[in-house]
């Protein structure tokens, strides 16, 4: 079994992502902390202590993280609304406070046993970790970036949100020599979260778990909310490697402005997905929700 702690700026597809992991029998989450992203810090650490509540979830940790500075971009309104709103979750009967039993600490960026670590947010808080305990993580799953094909960001596409969003941070996270597997646009745009033919499956399930239902209820509620599953796939792919079809090693400069610039090397620390078996994550996605 694997011991992870999960990063994440509560964005919808993080949700996903969560509810992909809590029940998997492969995977130990330790702690869940979080940090500014597309959602607000105290906002997305409530919505996060709301979620696990009506998930039955109060015995496991969340620590609050940091803001990361101040940066010329930020997810568009629209977006940070309906995640600081938990829109796409309406029609789910989610907690208005969270229960008494749920501890939420400060994150205090040390880790005191070995662990594993699913990014999915700005790398704010990763980098701090990485500075403390870095001996005791194991590997990093990271999704962020646009190596060799478009980000996501208007209006040059150039770069990804979780990147450009500190990219001081994530400097000092691709520069740790950890061994870290890099979810990048190249390997998202591969998963696209509106398909026909994958959205009648969905309709299709019947699910009984309440991460079941989570997880079918923001996927047919998604307008566009998100194009691609970004951070669905960093944690599916953190479950089962065999998702990947083709990998590259890389080394990795990060630009002022949040751009990734990777260069091919057979000994560098992190392994860039460049193919996905797309059918097979689809598969897991809705053998998740049933």
């Amino acid at each position: 079994m694997k011991n992870i702690i999960i990063d994440t700026d509560m964005g919808v597809d993080d949700i996903i992502a969560i509810s992909l992991l809590l029940n998997n029998p492969n995977i130990n989450i330790k702690a869940i902390s979080t940090v500014k992203g597309v959602s607000d810090l105290t906002t997305g650490t409530q919505n996060l202590a709301c979620l696990l509540t009506w998930l039955e979830k109060t015995d496991l940790p969340i620590y609050q993280g940091f803001e990361p500075p101040p940066q010329k971009v930020n997810f568009p309104n629209s977006d940070r609304r309906r995640a600081n709103n938990l829109t796409l979750l309406n029609s789910l009967p989610l907690p208005k406070f969270p229960s008494k039993k749920i501890c939420i600490r400060k994150l205090n960026n040390y880790l005191s046993r070995p662990t594993s670590l699913l990014c999915l947010g700005p790398l704010t808080n990763i980098a701090k970790i990485i500075k403390n305990s870095k001996k005791n993580i194991n590997e990093v799953f990271i999704m962020g970036g646009a190596v060799f094909k478009p980000g996501n960001i208007p209006p040059d596409y150039l770069c990804e949100y979780n990147i450009a969003l500190d990219p001081i941070a994530a400097k000092i996270v691709f520069s740790s020599g950890l061994p870290i597997t890099l979810v990048a646009t190249d390997a998202t745009k591969q998963a696209p979260a509106i398909n026909e033919q994958f959205l009648k499956a969905v309709l299709a399930t019947k699910p009984q778990a309440p991460e079941g239902k989570i997880i079918k209820t923001i996927i047919i509620n998604n307008r566009r909310d998100f194009i691609d599953f970004y951070d669905p796939l960093a944690a599916a792919i953190l479950v089962n490697p065999k998702l990947i079809s083709s990998s590259k090693k890389i080394n990795l400069a990060i630009t002022s402005d949040g751009q990734t610039i990777g260069q091919l090397n057979k000994t560098g620390n992190i392994n860039l997905v460049t193919k996905i078996n797309k059918q097979a994550f689809y598969q897991f996605l809705i053998n998740s929700i049933n």
